[in-house]
C-alpha cells in the first residue's frame, strides 16, 4: 500500500474522532459536576430520587445572549460550533479524495483543503477550550470537571494530529505508475524477419493453429 493511502485513511480516522469528541463537548450536559448535579453548556442534569437523569434546556435567549453575564458562555458556544462545521467540511473533503486518488489535481486541492479546514476548525476548538479554562476558572475550582470537557480536549488534540497529517500528505508525491513497468509486445500477428530483412514465418497466432492450416 502506498504511504500516501496510508496517511489518507489515518487523517480519516483522526478527523472522524476529532469531530465526535467536538460535538459530544457541544451537545453534551457534563461540563461541570458536583454532587447529583451535572452542568452542561445548553442544559443542567440532577438526579432525582429515583436515579433518573433530569435534565432542563436552557431558553435560546440565555444561550445566545451577548448579555455580559452570558458573553462568555456565548463565545465558547459560537467557537465550538464553528468548530464542528469546519471539521465536518474538512470530513467531506477527504471522503472525496478517495474516490480521485490517482488524480494529482484532485489530491492536492483536497490535501490543501483538509489541511486549511482542520487548522482552523482545530484551532477554533482548542481556542474554545483554553477560553473556558480561563473564563471558568472558579466553575473548574468549586466542581469536578466533567466527561464533556474532557471528550472536548481528546477531540481537539485529534484535530491537531489530523492537521498534522494534512501537512504531511501536501508533500506526498502521487505515483501514476510503476517505473519500468510498460513494456511493448509485438502484436501477435506480426511477421518474423531474418538478417537480410525478408519474412522468415507468417507469424501464426499460438491458438486456433489447426483453422489457420485449414484443419
Amino acid at each position: 500500500m502506498e504511504c500516501s493511502i496510508i496517511l489518507l485513511i489515518l487523517n480519516f480516522i483522526c478527523v472522524c474522532l476529532a469531530l465526535a469528541g467536538n460535538v459530544a463537548s457541544l451537545t453534551g450536559y457534563s461540563w461541570w459536576k458536583t454532587g447529583t448535579k451535572e452542568i452542561g453548556l445548553w442544559r443542567e442534569c440532577h438526579l432525582d430520587g429515583n436515579k433518573h437523569l433530569k435534565c432542563v434546556m436552557k431558553s435560546p435567549e440565555q444561550l445566545f445572549s451577548t448579555a455580559e453575564s452570558n458573553l462568555d458562555s456565548f463565545i465558547v458556544l459560537v467557537l465550538l460550533i464553528v468548530s464542528c462545521g469546519l471539521i465536518f467540511f474538512s470530513l467531506v473533503a477527504i471522503l472525496f479524495m478517495f474516490c480521485c486518488l490517482k488524480s494529482k489535481g484532485c489530491w492536492y486541492c483536497g490535501v490543501v483543503k483538509v489541511a486549511m479546514s482542520m487548522f482552523l476548525g482545530g484551532g477554533a476548538g482548542l481556542a474554545s477550550l483554553v477560553y473556558a479554562e480561563v473564563k471558568f476558572e472558579a466553575m473548574f475550582t468549586a466542581h469536578t470537571r466533567g466527561w464533556s470537557n474532557i471528550v472536548g480536549w481528546v477531540g481537539s488534540g485529534l484535530g491537531l494530529v489530523a492537521f498534522i497529517f494534512s501537512c504531511t500528505m501536501c508533500f506526498v508525491k502521487q505515483k501514476r505508475g510503476i517505473p519500468g513497468g510498460h513494456v511493448v509486445v509485438d502484436p501477435p500477428y506480426a511477421p518474423s524477419r531474418g538478417a537480410t530483412g525478408a519474412v522468415t514465418n507468417k507469424g501464426y497466432p499460438l491458438v486456433n493453429r489447426g483453422y489457420q492450416h485449414g484443419y
